[in-house]
């Protein structure tokens, strides 16, 4: 799959932006608040070098989960929990998925958890303070005998949606979702989701969210607005089922844009990342906020860093909550020691105008070297990962939202 951001290529700028401003990021750079100092920081009981730590991140009230990764090639992925009581965060439990091999999405709801990985969807399940495992959900019978890659999972309630971009039933990579009910606490396939219009390539499946009776589902391999221009496809749930209810495409976008890299879908706010984005400079990303009214589900803003720069890839990774939503980068350091990535803070005002009220930083430029690889927030509390690190283990920055 040709879904690789070090790929992508130089554009000009998008359409309805104007290229006499040439740097249309930096233009509310002095409404930025000074960074806020983390409230904790999280780091693995048995932490090593290189353990990924921070590669997935989730929270829900008072309980986070994180995932890392053993160092020894082969084992599991390596799940962390903490639970916060009077302000201070403490890893209540580490366990592994049983899964030998790395990837390990997850969704956090209240007492559930579950974790997305090459052979199946682990479901655990927590009492007394314990969490165990209550169900291995096996791969969709499509999915069986290929190289399965689950990267998105997503959950609301007793319904939860998974991702493969790589089903083949449209074309090789066309991608697919699966829907999944839980009753009397067993988890089943009750619907496969594609795009009415989806086509070899355009990996339907790579992000997804659920509200309610609403789920979005990205394919940002789509190519109408240009190769990987991507799009985001919205479903409503009816007594027929779950049914296609729209296909978004960004106002403003380019080839290689990229737009459904991730997305994010609560409070009825559903926000997507772009990281392809050149609007400010080659790959410097963008995000968009949409809301739903009468009409369906409407751009209410294009979300730009306000000291974006070539290759910051802002948008690659995204949580949405009601008139909040935090973008994070995937900049990646050629050197160490150089300013590296954030996660931005964006509020939603009364009359629906987007602004950037905030931007999260480590405060340690010369240590961290992934600072906004994956956001998570829940109330006025956001997670930031920081999996990769020089010469130490990853971490996760807890922060109040402003």
């Amino acid at each position: 799959m040709a879904l690789v951001l070090t790929a992508v290529a130089v554009g000009a700028c998008g359409a309805g932006e104007s290229s006499s401003d040439p740097e249309p990021g930096h233009r509310a750079a002095n409404l930025l608040a000074a960074a806020a100092a983390p409230q904790a920081v999280l780091t693995a009981s048995d932490a090593v070098e290189n353990d990924w730590f921070g590669y997935q991140v989730a929270i829900d009230g008072d309980t986070a989960v994180v995932v890392g990764q053993s160092t020894v090639p082969g084992t599991a992925v390596v799940l962390y929990v903490f639970t916060r009581q009077g302000g201070t965060w403490t890893e209540q439990q580490r366990f592994v998925t049983g899964d030998p091999l790395e990837y390990g999405a997850i969704a956090l709801q209240g007492d559930t958890l579950a974790v997305a990985a090459h052979q199946g969807v682990y479901v655990f399940m927590r009492s007394g303070g314990t969490w165990s495992l209550t169900q291995k959900i096996a791969p969709p019978a499509s999915t069986q005998g290929s190289h399965t890659y689950f990267p998105s999972i997503a959950m609301d309630g007793d319904e939860l949606v998974l991702g493969w971009p790589m089903d083949p039933a449209g074309g090789s990579n066309a991608g697919a979702a699966f829907v999944y009910t839980r009753a009397a606490a067993t988890w089943s396939l009750a619907k496969k989701l594609v795009a009415s219009d989806g086509a070899a390539e355009e990996a339907f499946g790579w992000a997804v969210g659920i509200e309610g009776d609403r789920i979005a589902v990205s394919a940002p391999g789509d190519d109408d607005r240009g190769q990987y221009s991507g799009s985001v496809y919205l479903y409503a749930h009816a007594t027929q089922g779950w049914t296609q209810q729209q296909k978004l495409l960004p106002s403003a976008t380019t080839s290689e844009g990229l737009f459904g890299y991730v997305l994010s879908l609560h409070g009825g706010t559903l926000a997507v990342g772009a990281p392809g984005d050149n609007t400010i400079a080659a790959t410097a990303g963008a995000a968009y906020a949409f809301a739903e009214s009468g009409a369906g589900w409407v751009e209410q803003a294009k979300l730009l860093p306000a000291d974006g720069k070539p290759n910051l890839q802002f948008g690659g990774s995204i949580a949405a909550s009601g008139a909040t939503v935090v973008a994070g980068t995937l900049h990646a350091a050629k050197t160490w020691g150089e300013e590296l990535g954030g996660a931005y803070v964006f509020g939603r005002a009364a009359d629906g105008g987007w602004t950037q009220r905030h931007k999260f930083t480590s405060g340690d430029p010369a240590k961290l070297h992934s600072f906004g690889y994956t956001v998570a927030m829940h109330g006025s509390t956001c997670l930031v990962g920081s999996p990769v690190q020089k010469r130490g283990p990853g971490e996760v920055y807890v922060f109040g939202l402003p």
